[in-house]
């Protein structure tokens, strides 16, 4: 769980720089994040008895752009390699919780 906790965190560190030069190795750093979450997650299913890994998406707060590990279900999203990117509506609030958005949890 300590693991999840400090990928977390090292994504939302990622997420902050806004360099342009950048983009290309947060890509990569995204898709290496994601991809350990989902190996550590579904060998852990916790109290739940289930996978633990599903949609996940990380949101810059001051811009609202976010990178996702999924698209939604109208495939809306730009596909960057392995990942996807877009910005949030103001509609939806920014928060550590589940948000259903076209159509998908």
């Amino acid at each position: 769980m300590k693991r999840i906790i400090y990928l977390i965190s090292l994504i939302f560190f990622i997420s902050c720089q806004q360099n342009a030069n950048e983009v290309d190795d947060r890509t990569k750093s995204y898709e290496t994040i994601f991809s350990n979450l989902e190996k550590k997650s579904k060998n852990k299913a916790g109290f739940w008895n289930k996978p633990l890994y599903g949609p996940i998406m990380f949101i810059d707060p001051k811009t609202r752009e976010f990178i996702a590990n999924e698209n939604d279900s109208i495939n809306s999203f730009k596909k960057l390699s392995t990942i996807y990117v877009d910005s949030l509506p103001k509609s939806i609030n920014i928060a550590n919780t589940t948000i259903n958005w076209n159509g998908k949890r």
